[in-house]
């Protein structure tokens, strides 16, 4: 089985919750080292889905995304939602990306349904699988709450030093300029930007 935390929504006062679990809190996931002796897979990559969260006042949490790589034939199966409809903003923030799980064989890439003909990309069962194949698995980004606009500079430049955010999504989610590395907020130039969006 294979659970993958996602972004929590953004609350009135405080951004979303990175990579949580809501209904499944007592569960723990092997280390990678232990999972990969016990499977024949390799884990490529594990890390924050970005940006998954939806922008706001507040933004929402950030959704993971991790990349397997199989040494050996398996099935798949998946009983998953938030595939089509993204996790909603309120009040004006914006929606969080949805989940996503698709499979690279050779140099075709694709979600399950259009590789496989399964019917849903987030509902199948059984779906063989060869070794070399990776498969790409996403969670979802939570939603923001309020006006991007509203969030503040500062906290839109702590997000790009911590790796949230890079400078060109600041600036195209959040009117915010960030220069330098690894990131300083640039005053005048989100004052300029920010009033040509009518801030």
């Amino acid at each position: 089985m294979h659970y993958t935390a996602g972004g929590g929504g953004a609350r009135a006062s405080r951004d979303g919750l990175d990579g949580v679990w809501w209904t499944l809190a007592n569960c723990k996931l092997d280390s990678v080292e232990i999972v990969e002796q016990r499977f024949p897979l390799l884990l490529e990559r594990e890390g924050w889905q970005r940006p998954s969260a939806g922008p706001g006042r507040q933004r929402g949490g950030l959704g993971i995304e991790r990349r397997l790589l199989l040494l050996d034939d398996a099935r798949a199966s998946a009983l998953n939602d938030r595939h089509k409809l993204p996790p909603w903003g309120l009040f004006g923030g914006g929606d969080g990306e949805p989940c996503s799980q698709r499979v690279r064989r050779g140099t075709r890439e694709g979600s399950f349904d259009e590789l496989f003909g399964v019917g849903s990309p987030s509902k199948f069962a059984n779906v063989q699988l060869e070794r070399g194949d990776r498969l790409v698995l996403r969670s979802g980004g939570g939603g923001g709450y309020g006006p991007p606009l509203d969030h503040e500079p500062d906290a839109v430049v702590r997000d790009v030093v911590e790796g949230y955010l890079d400078a060109d999504e600041a600036e195209r989610l959040y009117a915010v300029v960030v220069r330098g590395d690894p990131g300083e907020l640039d005053a005048a130039a989100t004052a300029d930007v920010r009033a040509a969006r009518g801030r």
